[in-house]
């Protein structure tokens, strides 16, 4: 897992986080079932919890999931928490990559996180159906 904060923010006081899972015990679990068993988890953790539905669709050859929830107030915290989820099944394991937010979020915090999620992809660099992006081309060296 990694969790990364703004540069003036910690992993246990933030407002917008993004965190990274691989999840190589779940091997052949679908997004979907991925990403509805967190919204599950989140119902029974937070009262008044609310979500859009799970939508999936394909990235890079893979299968990819993605979901909304917000909580009013989480109670570990007394803060409102929102996260956008993206999961992806690779060839055998799901990643998750969340962008969330512990503040009031607005449609526009909402687009922020889901344009940002749209551009994280799995892929397999001996794989044509799941290419990884040409680096060297961006201005990338080996080292």
């Amino acid at each position: 897992m990694t969790e990364m904060v703004p540069d003036d923010e910690t992993v246990r006081d933030w407002s917008e986080m993004v965190t990274t899972q691989v999840f190589s015990q779940l091997v052949g679990k679908t997004p979907e079932d991925l990403l509805r068993g967190i919204g599950e988890k989140w119902v029974g953790g937070c009262p008044g919890t609310t979500h859009g539905d799970i939508i999936n669709g394909n990235a890079n050859g893979y299968p990819v999931s993605m979901l909304l929830l917000r909580c009013p107030q989480l109670p570990s915290t007394g803060k409102p928490e929102t996260t956008l989820f993206r999961a992806i099944r690779g060839t055998k394991t799901p990643y998750l990559i969340q962008y969330a937010f512990r503040q009031q979020v607005t449609a526009v915090l909402i687009s922020k996180a889901a344009a940002y999620l749209v551009t994280v992809n799995v892929c397999d660099a001996g794989a044509v159906e799941h290419a990884c992006p040409d680096l060297a081309a961006e201005g990338f060296k080996k080292q």
